[in-house]
């Protein structure tokens, strides 16, 4: 928790819980990251492979209810 607390990227941490625990109660979770190319945005949008990052942000903007069907496109990639 020092480490994340002093890591110039996060700011205000508060902690809620604080307990000492005999084992990690989610084991086999790890952290996640993903570097989306330009084509694999457009893939998760529905759009041609071809579409640009701001394509498929305009896309979004003009149809924000598409947003939860991306997020789980973009999931299901990374467990692939």
């Amino acid at each position: 928790m020092a480490n994340i607390a002093s890591d110039s990227r996060h700011r205000s941490v508060k902690v809620f819980y604080e307990a000492q625990v005999d084992a990690r109660a989610f084991g086999s979770w790890s952290m996640a990251y993903l570097a989306p190319t330009a084509q694999d945005m457009a893939a998760w949008a529905g759009l041609p492979a071809t579409a640009t990052v701001e394509e498929v942000l305009a896309d979004v903007n003009r149809d924000p209810d598409r947003v939860p069907r991306i997020l789980i496109n973009a999931l299901n990639a990374l467990v692939r």
